[in-house]
């Protein structure tokens, strides 16, 4: 097909309310008729201007800016901070202001910008347009200020140029969110292409993917390129760029006059992102005196977003680590690096918010409470109510009473079948002596605990004479308190499921996409990998991963399962003969515990259903299921540091095949493992070899 420049989606709300007084003729200024635009490219939009003004019944876009006197404990606005008027405060107010003319999108429109190709830096002619630009009867060498709201996941490019496009080493370019929402770039390349001039700040978690959020970028008089959050340019400023050596050779010709807005996400999870408001003005006269625009330094903890406000606590760590990592620096007079996140957070913590994963849909009701099952009934009863009606409406009730039985057969049946493909609970102890080195248990602090199981926790502790405890003395008994104490500081994490698969070889077929497919029904976002055969599974809130694990597993029994004289078949096929005979010739025993591990008392649920790979790869075949286990996540089940070293694979491992339970043992050929080579004669004639099945 022909290629498409733009494309816009209008979306119209014509909301004409009236005003109070009845006039019908004037409408409501609180509710105004709003006109939704989205663009594919800046180029394509429509841009207000101060000369060239797309509305009949206003001469020109303005606004009014003076400089703080005093510090606003309300708006937390600073002596001296950039602040808006509106004509009433300039009229009444007695201190120095200017008028700021300034160009900007049209009203309603907002720009939806795919990722940008990698050719002359992924910029081009779409991101820019002619009248994004600062307002011609504007002083150019007084600075530009840009403010901006953008909806993304990462990499909000805004490039400050002097012509209306990216010209190699005069153009600016701002990269916010970059490197997975990790870090804020900004940066001036040089002619060559190969050097730059740069500043990096690592303040990760600035995009949101969700709702828009405010930016402002400011280029002082100076040479100082700074960029913020808010809607107050100089508040929370991320970063600053000195680069007034530059700034003081450069010409006149070469001020940065134009604007363009691109989206520099990199990689298959790379996203388009959308940008609305977006305005271009000169610095306001009132900073001449100050040189400029104040800024005042970064405060996570007013910008975080609600979702990422978990890891606020982590990065926050992260930066105090950083601060002390400078001022060793500044001490011994050498170059500051920032050290990278891993250095100071757990690794798989890290990991996953490098990988920046996209969200997942929220659930937001607990379904286990009172409120919520008692709507489930009556939603129950009143859809069987409507379905009785319809039924009687068209007489359909006493003609197919004989079909509706056949049909209750048939329902029957096939709810005997689904039950009869569930792993049964006794499973969930097979390979035990297999994996169980590999499997992570919750402390006993968090343990399941029932009325049974406190005789046997008394039990064993063994006491005195007196009916004292004897808990032994010395560097044992030390340690011991040592690990109860770190015990009673784990917590569970209800966001997350942690998840053991005791199949091993089908397991290490399974990818991170096959995990997200089994739990797609309930917004999962991200993998956890902890090793071979366990992992977290992420959720974006308590609910989603409720849901999940009580849909898709069942309790294991407290009680562990006695063994019974049935082996089972998945076990039985991959055993050798000489082994199958043995076992069928002993004699009946009483039944004991198939294992003296209780899974049960420890939180372990059983996944219903194996887990399948959904499509083949290098790492496996399309149909491999693994069984797996369920629990909770604890704030223990992550990994300190990225692993060095991986457990030798299962006898039974292979990408060849299609893998499920019981493949973790090589399958043996009946008679005798060994076959004859039919040849046409000569020296290898009667050759026997061992078969490789």
């Amino acid at each position: 097909g022909s290629a498409i420049a733009h494309y816009a989606t209008t979306a119209v709300a014509d909301v004409k309310a009236k005003s109070k007084n009845g006039d019908k003729d004037k409408p409501n200024t609180n509710t105004m008729s709003v006109r939704e635009v989205e663009h594919q490219s800046v180029s394509a939009c429509r841009i207000r201007t101060a000369t060239s003004n797309l509305d009949n019944d206003q001469k020109y876009d303005t606004i009014i800016v003076t400089a703080a006197t005093e510090d606003n404990e309300v708006t937390g606005t600073p002596m001296g901070a950039w602040t808006e008027l509106t004509a009433n405060e300039a009229a009444t107010s007695s201190y120095n202001h200017s008028i700021v003319p300034y160009t900007s999108l049209g009203h309603g429109e907002t720009i939806r910008i795919p990722p940008m190709d990698r050719h002359c830096g992924g910029w081009d002619t779409e991101h820019f347009h002619p009248h994004l630009r600062l307002p011609l009867e504007s002083n150019v060498s007084c600075g530009m200020v840009v403010t901006l709201e953008a909806m993304a996941r990462e990499c909000v490019a805004v490039a400050l140029s002097p012509t209306d496009a990216f010209t190699m080493g005069k153009t600016y370019v701002v990269h916010i969110g970059a490197n997975h929402d990790l870090q804020t770039v900004l940066r001036r390349r040089l002619i060559n292409g190969h050097e730059c001039v740069d500043t990096v700040v690592g303040v990760p978690n600035v995009c949101t993917e969700n709702k828009f959020t405010k930016y402002w970028i400011v280029l002082q008089q100076n040479g100082q390129l700074s960029v913020g959050m808010g809607d107050t340019p100089g508040m929370q400023t991320l970063g600053t760029l000195d680069d007034s050596m530059y700034h003081a050779l450069r010409s006149g010709v070469d001020a940065v006059k134009y604007v363009g807005v691109g989206n520099s996400a990199l990689g298959r999870k790379a996203r388009d992102l959308r940008v609305r408001n977006v305005r271009v003005m000169t610095v306001s006269d009132c900073f001449a005196a100050t040189n400029g625009i104040p800024m005042s330094t970064f405060d996570p903890s007013k910008m975080v977003s609600d979702e990422k406000e978990k890891d606020a606590k982590l990065w926050e760590d992260y930066m105090k680590e950083c601060d002390k990592a400078k001022a060793r620096a500044v001490k011994f007079g050498i170059e500051y690096k920032q050290p990278p996140p891993g250095a100071f957070i757990k690794w798989s913590e890290a990991r996953r918010m490098r990988a920046n994963p996209e969200r997942g849909f929220i659930t937001g009701m607990d379904i286990k409470s009172t409120e919520e099952q008692e709507k489930a009934r009556k939603r129950k009863e009143r859809f069987e109510e409507e379905d009785r009606q319809n039924k009687s409406k068209r007489g359909l009730e006493e003609d197919n009473m004989c079909d509706d039985a056949n049909m209750e057969d048939d329902e029957a049946n096939e709810a005997e079948a689904a039950a009869k493909k569930l792993v049964p609970l006794e499973q969930a102890w097979d390979n035990e002596e297999l994996v169980s080195e590999m499997r992570v248990d919750p402390p006993k602090s968090l343990y399941i605990i029932k009325d049974d199981d406190v005789d046997a926790s008394k039990s064993s502790t063994q006491l005195d004479g007196d009916g004292s405890a004897d808990r032994g003395e010395g560097p044992m008994q030390e340690e011991e308190n040592k690990a109860i104490s770190e015990e009673k500081d784990i917590e569970l994490v209800l966001t997350k499921i942690h998840l053991f698969a005791f199949d091993w070889a089908a397991f290490k077929q399974i990818r991170t996409d096959d995990i997200l497919s089994f739990f797609r029904d309930y917004g999962p976002s991200y993998v956890e990998w902890l090793g071979e055969l366990s992992c977290n599974i992420h959720f974006e809130d308590k609910y989603s991963a409720a849901r999940a694990m009580e849909a898709n597993s069942r309790d294991l029994p407290t009680e562990i399962p006695l063994s019974t004289n049935n082996k089972d078949e998945s076990i039985e096929e991959h055993n050798d003969m000489e082994e199958n005979e043995e076992i069928m010739n002993t004699e009946k025993e009483e039944p004991q515990p198939i294992s003296q591990t209780n899974l049960g008392s420890m939180g372990w649920r059983l996944l219903n259903y194996p887990i399948r790979k959904i499509q083949s790869d290098r790492y496996g075949k399309r149909g491999t299921r693994s069984r797996c286990l369920l629990r909770i996540a604890t704030s223990a089940d992550v990994l300190e540091e990225r692993p060095t070293t991986w457990p030798k694979p299962p006898p039974g491992f292979t990408t060849k095949r299609v893998l499920g339970p019981g493949s973790d043992y090589k399958k043996a050929r009946r008679g005798g493992g060994k076959r004859r080579r039919r040849t046409s004669g000569g020296e290898y004639e009667g050759r026997w070899e061992n078969s490789d099945y």
